[in-house]
């Protein structure tokens, strides 16, 4: 094992893959929609080359799902997105980073 030394991102998205049992109450993102969100935002991010500096990765419940879309959160801003859908990853990529 090794070490490396400690880097951090400008900016980190957490999206929202987490399935509720229906009968558990709390609101779920759309069956698969998740992950569908995940990999267009990771493939915004590579397309742009922002690999190391930009994290997205999935996340358990983020409480802000409804129905109909996925739940994203973006550090540091503290931002949350609901209703989330693959469409939206441009300009949700764009309100955040800026590649100038």
């Amino acid at each position: 094992m090794r070490r490396r030394p400690a880097f951090q991102p400008s900016t980190h998205f957490f999206v929202c893959t987490a399935h509720h049992d229906p009968d558990s109450g709390m609101p779920s993102c759309d069956e698969g929609l998740g992950e569908k969100v995940y990999r267009a935002l990771k493939q915004t991010t590579n397309a742009h080359g922002r690999t190391f500096d930009v994290w997205v990765t999935t996340a358990g419940c983020l409480g802000v799902c409804k129905a109909g879309g996925v739940g994203v959160a973006v550090w540091p801003e503290s931002a949350f997105y609901e209703c989330v859908t693959p469409d939206d990853v441009e300009d949700l990529y764009a309100a955040h980073i800026d590649d100038e």
